[in-house]
């Protein structure tokens, strides 16, 4: 009986590693400056979803050599653009802008700077901290929620952010996901923030994304934002209008642009197509409509290949 048991725990072990990717989750690192971030050279499979973390712990491939006709983006932002175990690196939202801009004729490599969880305050933190990677564009990302700051910092306890493989596949099964969902419901690769009611902090946060955009214009890098809705502001279409309405008043003062994928996101829907996968999160459906409005924009302000040519032969 006994070496029955032991027999079968070896079998779902070994299903659960091969088939499901369990027991080797993405692992982070703690940091002073973004708080946390994805340990460098990370090449793992997860639910059929392939997650490669490069040399500078950026979720891309490996950096490219810069060329006289090529351009670096680096995409910053949470686990929207990070994409999280669910979604294939091929899927993510800086992957399909990198290819968007490919189709165009453009020589760029598209940069994933990134991480479940993080807040303005992480970003500007790893900005800080890491620089941009030789970029000469900056797309960074916000949801809703991030307009009212903070700073996220989880636990070592919990278990969507480990910073050491768990003892087996079949330990994180029942930490990680079925003990959550006895409990009161399956945790993502990101808990949604409850948005802050302290003005303060929210007033900080504006503070936070000028002195973070000075620092990137000082580092020779154009900045636009990328403000992306969630999945209740199609019900609900005032959900933090104060918030949303300063921020983009603040970002006209310091002449950075802002794209707005909701109304193409507001398209797809009326089509009947779901761009979400769930409140927060866009599915690669979503993923592809951010890359369609962001490439739409920065193709006609990055130099074409023939233009960085002929600058670099002055």
């Amino acid at each position: 009986m006994l070496g029955s048991f032991v027999a079968l725990m070896c079998v779902a072990e070994f299903s659960l590693r091969a088939v499901y990717g369990l027991g080797s989750p993405p692992l982070i690192q703690r940091e002073t400056a973004s708080g946390y971030e994805f340990r460098p050279n990370q090449h793992l499979h997860r639910f059929g979803k392939r997650i490669e973390y490069n040399s500078e712990g950026l979720r891309s491939e490996p950096l490219r050599t810069l060329t006289a006709d090529s351009i670096r983006i680096l995409c910053l932002g949470d686990s929207v653009t990070n994409g999280g175990a669910l979604t294939d690196q091929s899927a993510t939202f800086p992957y399909q802008l990198e290819a968007e801009l490919v189709r165009s004729g453009l020589n760029v490599q598209a940069l994933n700077a990134s991480a479940g969880g993080w807040a303005p305050a992480n970003e500007a933190g790893f900005v800080r901290d890491h620089g941009l990677f030789g970029s000469k564009e900056v797309v960074w990302e916000l949801g809703t929620h991030d307009l009212f700051g903070g700073r996220a910092l989880p636990a070592p306890s919990d278990p969507n952010f480990r910073e050491h493989a768990p003892f087996s596949a079949t330990s994180e099964l029942l930490t990680r996901y079925l003990w959550p969902r006895l409990v009161g419901g399956l945790m993502g690769d990101s808990l949604l923030p409850v948005p802050s009611n302290d003005e303060g902090e929210r007033l900080a946060c504006l503070r936070l994304l000028g002195s973070t955009a000075a620092l990137i214009k000082s580092r020779g890098a154009v900045l636009v934002f990328l403000l992306m809705p969630e999945a209740r502001e199609f019900q609900e279409p005032d959900f933090a209008a104060v918030a949303k309405r300063e921020f983009l008043q603040e970002a006209t003062r310091l002449t950075i642009p802002v794209i707005n994928p909701y109304p193409d996101l507001l398209s797809s829907k009326k089509l009947g197509q779901n761009p979400f996968r769930d409140s927060i999160h866009p599915n690669p459906l979503g993923n592809r409509i951010m890359a369609k409005a962001v490439a739409g924009y920065l193709q006609h302000t990055l130099p074409t290949a023939q233009n960085l040519r002929t600058r670099a032969a002055r």
